[in-house]
């Protein structure tokens, strides 16, 4: 391997920003390169072809510098800022479309996407008579729904009269919902506050929602403790700062996992040559940092955990850790890898099946023909000739003979190359750079094509 496959691969396999120096010391150490041996050498090596190819190649580079002497991949850099702008993105659609007293339905769309950016399933209603969002929380035998209900303001505050208590109530019946939430710029007291609490409202300002926001972007929020900022109606501010203050309380152990590990190696190397949790919570930097003994038995008990298995105990009540902070850490990383895997691959067919719906929704020639022709004929016979199609076409009456299917079919297969996500489900071959063959349903698509097929008959049959 060359230089930069070396630094490609190593990038690749360790998922973070790594200096060149790290990923000759790797290389050297895997023997993954011949020449030169020597570690400065070869770090020199690798930092030129890695900086060269960020500064000549611009947005096309491989490598994309991320600190001073700091590299990373730049698909795992765009990843990051991708998750940092969703965040950004509802936190600046949120601020702008409270105030679009013309646009409702701009807030309604923006209040979805946030609550589904917290976990809840989502439907957006919206229709007159009934409140704009509803909710669901699938927990077992502690799930629960509230009905969400955006109101905009020019001024940036709610009044009484703008709120329809009556239909609240109603909409509520009809969809068996446990909550009903109102969420808007900011409400009037008073009377619009007795009203709240008298129907059992909560009045959820948007500053406070962007503030869970941020919140679970810091460190996930679970369901079961959303559901309080439901249950208590009227203004929720106050209750806003307790659920945040009482989710920090539960995840600041989380964030000293790695004094507790230092902690569990330096009593490892002491005399006593193990650790328990009354001596890990006698430690000074411990007690420093507020960790309680039930705090430091759960995390031994999670790093215990089959899954982990960082710790072991034997049968006197001795711990004893097995691997080091760093491939704790590794741990975790393939831990997130192989569940932000799925979650992309859910998301990226979301995608995938809405364009080509849509696509295939258009009443234009080329769509038509492939929805009515090409689709049903590759789900049918698998694949399919060019001979088989053309004559499909004629008797659909899509072409007149043989010789104007064969223009047709040509339209087809350039609207294939010009759309990508076309491209990713119907394949051929290519005999010559003018004549394709063999048309085909990817594999792993076809069940999705014929659910889009019939979702399509069913919305023209209905």
């Amino acid at each position: 391997m060359n230089f930069k496959e070396v630094a490609r691969l190593i990038l690749e396999r360790e998922k973070r920003p790594m200096s060149a120096l790290e990923i000759a010391k790797i290389a050297l150490k895997e023997k993954l390169i011949d020449s030169p041996k020597d570690l400065i050498k070869l770090r020199w090596k690798i930092y030129e072809v890695m900086y060269n190819d960020f500064r000549l190649r611009g947005d096309s580079s491989t490598f994309v510098k991320v600190g001073r002497g700091i590299f990373a991949l730049r698909e795992h850099s765009t990843e990051r800022r991708r998750e940092s702008s969703e965040l950004e993105d509802l936190i600046r659609r949120l601020e702008e479309t409270q105030y679009k007293s013309a646009s409702p339905s701009e807030f309604e769309e923006t209040l979805r996407a946030a609550f589904s950016f917290l976990g809840f399933e989502t439907e957006l209603i919206g229709t007159p008579g009934n409140t704009d969002v509803l909710l669901k929380a699938e927990v077992g035998e502690k799930s629960y729904s509230a009905n969400v209900d955006g109101k905009t303001s020019k001024r940036g505050k709610i009044d009484d009269v703008q709120i329809d208590w009556l239909s609240l109530k109603d909409h509520r019946e009809k969809t068996k919902a446990d909550f009903v939430v109102v969420v808007g710029p900011d409400f009037a007291g008073g009377n619009l506050e007795k009203r709240a609490q008298q129907n059992r409202v909560v009045l959820l300002k948007t500053k406070d929602l962007i503030e869970i926001l941020k919140e679970h972007a810091r460190f996930p929020f679970n369901l079961i403790e959303l559901r309080e900022l439901f249950e208590t109606p009227g203004n929720s501010s106050q209750t806003v700062e307790k659920v945040i203050e009482r989710h920090r309380d539960r995840t600041r152990f989380l964030e000293q996992l790695k004094l507790l590990l230092d902690e569990m190696k330096n009593l490892q190397k002491s005399y006593l040559r193990y650790f328990s949790i009354d001596s890990l919570s006698a430690r000074e930097k411990i007690q420093e940092a507020g960790l309680k003994p039930q705090e430091v038995e759960e995390i031994i008990k999670f790093l215990k955990s089959p899954l982990i298995r960082a710790i072991e105990e034997n049968p006197v009540g001795k711990y004893f850790l097995t691997m080091s902070r760093r491939n704790v850490s590794e741990i975790f990383r393939r831990i997130s890898e192989c569940l932000e895997e799925v979650h992309h691959v859910n998301d990226e067919e979301s995608t995938l099946r809405k364009s080509l719906k849509d696509y295939l929704l258009q009443n234009k020639d080329v769509p038509r023909r492939i929805r009515k022709v090409l689709l049903p004929l590759c789900l049918k016979l698998g694949t399919v000739t060019r001979e088989t199609i053309k004559r499909e076409l004629v008797r659909q009456g899509e072409a007149k003979d043989m010789q104007q299917a064969g223009i047709v079919l040509s339209t087809i297969s350039k609207s294939i190359n010009d759309h990508d996500f076309l491209g990713r489900v119907i394949r051929y071959d290519k005999l010559k750079p003018w004549i394709k063959e063999n048309y085909r349903i990817a594999e792993e698509y076809a069940g999705m094509v014929k659910d889009v097929l019939d979702e399509i008959e069913g919305a023209k049959t209905s």
